[in-house]
């Protein structure tokens, strides 16, 4: 049974320390809340720790940011998880196997997605750095595409971008007010008289 939000297990160091603030703590380490309880690691295979603590950091955060249904669980993207975690599924599994993970596997395409709990005694969490250098990229990757997502044309454009080719020797004399400009050797010109109009009006707008 879900605890009553007055009844949260929130703790004191679940609140990021001083040392941990952005200004002071270095860019390439990952603060994740996991379980106070040492023994949530029991399940998982060697090599698991960091993809997991990265799953049930991403279920507290949204529990204690308000984002828990009437059952207290939270809803994770599938999606999402595996472009951060790529064995997701697998420690899921493992997570829910060894009691550290309610699963409610309940689902709805276009609507919900299935619900994840942490069960006592590890619900009650603690901060722990982890230095995953490979892990760190995949997170900023999928917040970049969460925070600027591509649309088709974005993606016509790029696909356009990299047939681009400049002659770096020509370009700064191509660029001297005596020069005229004449003598700027891409292949800009012909590559933008290929793209459809559409496309170049679209250029115009970003």
């Amino acid at each position: 049974m879900a605890l009553p939000r007055e009844e949260s297990s929130f703790q004191v160091n679940d609140i990021i320390p001083k040392a941990a603030q952005p200004d002071t703590v270095n860019p390439q380490t990952l603060w994740f809340h996991i379980p106070a309880d040492r023994s949530w690691t029991a399940g998982l295979k060697d090599g698991q720790e960091s993809q997991a603590a990265r799953v049930v950091d991403t279920v507290r955060r949204k529990d204690l940011a308000g984002f828990a249904n009437d059952h207290g669980e939270v809803h994770l993207q599938h999606k999402f998880m595996r472009n951060t975690a790529p064995q997701f599924l697998d420690i899921r599994n493992r997570l829910e196997d060894s009691g550290v993970l309610n699963v409610d596997h309940s689902y709805s395409a276009g609507s919900h997605s299935m619900g994840y709990s942490l069960l006592p005694p590890y619900s009650v969490s603690r901060l722990a750095a982890y230095h995953d250098e490979s892990l760190r990229r995949r997170i900023q990757r999928a917040n970049a595409k969460l925070a600027h997502p591509l649309q088709n044309v974005h993606l016509w454009l790029r696909e356009w971008l990299r047939r681009l080719s400049f002659d770096m020797t020509e370009a700064p004399a191509a660029n001297r007010p005596d020069h005229g400009g004449s003598r700027a050797t891409t292949k800009a010109a012909d590559v933008a008289g290929e793209v459809p109009q559409q496309t170049q009006r679209a250029v115009q707008v970003l």
